[in-house]
């Protein structure tokens, strides 16, 4: 039982979540999920007449994970693409702490110093944000008769 909890426990750790925020009302009848490979990644914004209708937000997990993450949710989503809005990666700092004290004896001898150090890490996890959206419909092929 034990080894379950700790293997349910690393699997949450990895995976990145992802939160859905709705933008507005899925044109028409509610899509189908589609594959994820049908779902495009857009770095460079959203085409000209497309419907934007999902904010997604991946954090956790490992940082290559997350756009896959979004890729996957928007497929779920029936999400022809993802413009990818925001990639903020992990961040560490580290900042080191001295502090000094001096302290006379009341016998009047030499003062006692004392010195600590610390080091003070902070650790920031990264988020990946996109738009889900639906591609505008390719022009019709049929062409009318004359």
């Amino acid at each position: 039982m034990h080894r379950l909890c700790l293997l349910a426990v690393l699997v949450c750790a990895c995976s990145p979540r992802v939160s859905v925020t709705p933008l507005r009302a899925v044109p028409g009848a509610p899509r189908p999920p589609r594959p994820v490979d049908d779902v495009a990644l857009l770095m460079t914004g959203s085409p000209a007449g497309a419907t934007e209708l999902f904010l997604l937000k991946a954090e956790g997990g490992a940082e290559p994970r997350r756009l896959e993450a979004l890729r996957h949710r928007a497929a779920e989503l029936g999400c022809d693409a993802v413009v990818i809005t925001s990639n903020v990666p992990d961040a560490s700092t580290s900042t080191s702490v001295t502090t000094s004290t001096s302290t006379s004896s009341p016998d009047g001898a030499a003062p006692v110093q004392s010195t600590q150090y610390a080091t003070v890490e902070n650790h920031t996890m990264g988020y990946v944000m996109g738009v889900c959206i639906l591609l505008p419909s390719a022009p019709s092929s049929a062409s009318s008769a004359p």
